[in-house]
């Protein structure tokens, strides 16, 4: 990418295409990615959203969820 100094020469263009080409690259690999996962059952949207919240709110839903667990456990022990 040191031909992206140089504005006049064709270092310039060759670096862009070079950007081009990883880019291009990173977003095929990226939808190989989320179609494997998808393929193996992964919810990718459940994980985004997840990443939306803050660190306190996922350790939140955490405990929510654990509880909910525990009391049913409970509840079919009785």
């Amino acid at each position: 990418m040191r031909g992206c100094v140089n504005a006049g020469g064709g270092n310039a263009i060759r670096a862009t295409d070079e950007l081009v080409t990883v880019t291009t690259y990173c977003v095929a690999l990226r939808m190989l990615m989320r179609q494997a996962a998808a393929d193996y059952g992964i919810d990718i949207t459940q994980l985004r959203d997840n990443l939306t919240l803050t660190v306190a709110e996922r350790l939140r839903c955490h405990q929510i969820a654990l509880n909910t667990v525990e009391r049913l456990q409970k509840a079919t022990r009785q």
